[in-house]
């Protein structure tokens, strides 16, 4: 404990907390690097538990578990038949009890079932086995049972997750594709199938899967359920860019119907991009790529985030609140009055950051606390970078957003670390946050 205490001295040092942090009700009380001050914990896969007491993490040959109160780690091995690459992300369920996860069908074309850790119990379960191990390219004509993409219930506990079937001797331009559900009471009972919620075969896309895990992590992922747990957003990234389907849909879990809440070419065109930008592109989706969402503002809102890693515009992502009800777009972060690339990475503000230090990454969001007869408003967090001059900083903005600059938490020297998981969990004296391999820990007030 004496080493981990000089490290967050030492890390302190290089942190400045800003007087904005008070406009917004929280504060930045620690910021600690995960390579440095958590050495046994592979950083890149690790994510917060919702209560924000343990962090968990992958390897390829267990998972593990670290507990703040009593700063130990402990490592429970795979079963024989699972291995795990380093991009699958354990997902806590709302209780703290349990970590789902999958093996990684799209990356590495493996086999994937819903798998479950019990945190008190340390035990693991195949939740949906089939009895079909490695590679499911390379099984011939017998069709795989791909389970990916699991999703919790805040209020039930309920687990819901994609499955599509994949049959090499079938026609591949479309696949037997579900939304499937785990009774909370049955999550442990392997003889109780999942049930069907809603078939999605054809229904969004005649592609062989029409909804997939993202790339790119951050928010609650490609598909989240709304916090009254009565409605799950997803995202449809066909694979022509200009397709229609591509957006937001959501889908009314008890009645099974399924709605587009937004079409990306048409209902993010161009908005909040530099001048620069919209001059030359018709909507900005011929770079821009779905990546996460989040629901927001207890359901009244949804959280988009997109991204670009291919294009010369600079404009590498960008965040998007949309009003649920009404379904108007509103950039977190507004460029459009940026009229040139050189104003875009120049160092001209008053703060002394270029205009591109802006552009969230690793985003999470705070949940908000509503007074009385007031709604609550959610704070969206977010990692900056300057790359030119090694600053690394996390800024928050209120949701809805107004159009106001976002507020410096705080300010740190030093790179941001290759970490796949953004998360964030909160109990009743801290949140705890994961972002670029940095643990930043914050109090409201």
């Amino acid at each position: 404990m004496k080493i981990r205490f000089l490290l967050m001295i030492m890390v302190l040092s290089v942190i400045r907390v800003t007087a904005q942090s008070a406009e917004i009700g929280l504060r930045v009380v620690d910021v600690q690097r995960m390579d440095t001050a958590f050495e046994e914990i592979n950083y890149r896969t690790a994510v917060i538990s919702p209560n924000a007491e343990m962090i968990a993490w992958s390897d390829r040959d267990a998972v593990c578990l670290y507990t703040f109160t009593t700063d130990v780690s402990e490592c429970s091995p795979l079963p024989p038949d699972l291995r795990l690459s380093n991009n699958i992300k354990l997902e806590w369920s709302p209780d703290n009890g349990w970590l789902v996860f999958t093996e990684d069908a799209f990356r590495n074309a493996h086999e994937s079932d819903i798998w479950l850790f019990n945190v008190l119990g340390k035990s693991f379960l195949n939740r949906t086995e089939d009895r079909l191990y490695g590679g499911f390219i390379s099984n011939g004509d017998q069709a795989a049972l791909l389970d990916y993409e699991p999703i919790w219930n805040p209020v039930t506990g309920d687990l819901y997750f994609i499955r599509t079937i994949y049959d090499r001797s079938a026609s591949t331009s479309i696949s037997q594709s579900g939304l499937y559900r785990i009774a909370a009471d049955a999550l442990f009972f392997p003889i109780i199938e999942p049930e069907l919620v809603l078939d999605l075969t054809g229904r969004i896309l005649n592609e062989p899967f029409p909804v997939y895990p993202s790339p790119l992590h951050g928010l609650e992922g490609a598909a989240a359920i709304s916090p009254n747990g009565t409605h799950l957003a997803l995202l449809v990234r066909p694979n022509e860019r200009r397709n229609a389907a591509q957006g937001v849909w959501v889908i009314d879990l008890q009645s099974g119907e399924i709605t587009q809440l937004i079409n990306q070419e048409r209902d993010f065109a161009n908005i909040g991009l530099p001048a620069y930008v919209s001059d030359t592109t018709s909507s900005g989706a011929e770079f821009l790529r779905l990546t996460t969402l989040s629901w927001a503002n207890t359901g009244t809102g949804l959280v988009i985030t997109l991204s670009n890693d291919f294009s010369s515009t600079d404009i590498t992502e960008m965040a998007y609140y949309v009003d649920v009800a009404t379904s108007d777009v509103t950039p977190i972060v507004d460029f459009s009055g940026i009229q040139d690339v050189a104003d875009f990475i120049a160092r001209t503000r008053d703060d002394g950051f270029p205009s591109r230090y802006d552009m969230p990454s690793a985003p999470i969001l705070v949940k908000g606390i509503g007074g009385f007869m007031q709604p609550s408003q959610d704070i969206f967090l977010a990692f900056n970078f300057d790359p030119i001059n090694q600053q690394s900083g996390v800024s928050a903005v209120i949701l809805p957003p107004s159009g106001e600059e976002p507020v410096r938490l705080t300010d740190l020297v030093g790179e941001p670390l290759l970490m796949d998981f953004p998360t964030v969990g909160e109990n009743e004296t801290v949140i705890r946050a994961l972002m670029f391999g940095y643990l930043v820990t914050l109090e409201r007030g």
